[in-house]
């Protein structure tokens, strides 16, 4: 279990672009080093969410018929590496469920170590579960939230996690971010001609022409709507029980353009003492560039690549 430390799955959202659903698959083409099991994607058009998955890579699951049937501006997208489930078309992400608080689409790169507990409490409940996903888990504690608002309900679905993850949220007029309190698994933000997006590594905002602003900090969830501002929420807590982690900052120069950033590096009492937690550009390497092809011709010559 301790012998690598997994952050696989790629994750990649856009809000505000009119060719959404077109560059969140260049993004998950760009990330599918990442997870290479399925792929999906949900965008909205403002007023529901639109989904398509599949199994296997990016160009195999997509084409113009697919991408055709998700219109919108706004888009997440995900491709899977399993750390915990089975691998079927029920297990491929985003997930798409309607509740009280509408419409919900969620893709999610980590693993939620309590989840086996809490599934087998909420079964207990009534719950009804379609796959053996862990991130539905999630879903069904947002779903019995009696909070007043979606973000709220976020954080109180994940406050309690011991986990590692990044997740990306979507209803039909917002794109919410989210990132574990300890930073284990990457997420950043950038931009492109207004629009805002995240993606698992920058990499993916290479491919697409957006520039790259920050990562997301850790426990910071961040709420993207159209008035184009992020709006911040207070950071996810962490439990007592974990602050026996030690961290410590360091400053990391990344080529070619110079721009530095911070990354989180926790040192862990047990079984892993040393291991690290990448931050966005970890992965960002020319072996990994190396590994990607130039997507299918009729994808490159799209309004969506014309316009960056």
């Amino acid at each position: 279990m301790f012998d690598k430390f997994r952050e696989e799955c790629g994750i990649f959202g856009i809000f505000g672009h009119e060719e959404a659903s077109r560059l969140a698959y260049l993004g998950l083409y760009a990330l599918q080093h990442r997870g290479q099991e399925s792929a999906g994607i949900v965008s909205s058009d403002g007023k529901m969410l639109f989904l398509e998955r599949g199994m296997g890579h990016v160009s195999d699951v997509f084409g113009e018929e697919q991408l055709g049937r998700l219109p919108g501006s706004l888009a997440i997208g995900h491709v899977r590496y399993s750390t915990a489930g089975k691998v079927s078309i029920a297990e491929a992400q985003p997930f798409l469920v309607k509740c009280a608080f509408g419409q919900i689409a969620l893709c999610h790169n980590g693993n939620l170590p309590d989840a086996s507990e809490a599934r087998a409490l909420l079964e207990k409940d009534g719950a009804i579960f379609s796959s053996t996903s862990d991130t539905e888990v999630v879903l069904h504690r947002i779903a019995r939230s009696r909070l007043g608002g979606l973000a709220e309900a976020i954080a109180e679905a994940l406050k309690g996690d011991q986990g590692a993850f990044s997740m990306l949220f979507s209803t039909p007029d917002r794109l919410i971010a989210v990132r574990d309190p300890r930073g284990f698994r990457p997420l950043c933000m950038g931009k492109l001609n207004g629009a805002t997006v995240f993606a698992s590594e920058t990499c993916a905002f290479d491919l697409i022409g957006a520039e790259y602003v920050r990562d997301v900090s850790p426990g910071e969830m961040i709420v993207v709507d159209a008035e184009g501002v992020p709006d911040r929420h207070p950071p996810l807590p962490v439990r007592l029980a974990d602050t026996r982690a030690i961290r410590a900052t360091h400053r990391v120069h990344a080529a070619p353009a110079g721009r530095s950033q911070t990354r989180s590096c926790y040192v862990l009492p047990v079984r892993r003492r040393g291991a690290s937690a990448g931050g966005c550009r970890a992965r960002q390497t020319p072996h990994a560039r190396r590994r990607l092809s130039f997507p299918p011709a009729t994808l490159v010559g799209s309004s969506a690549l014309r316009a960056t």
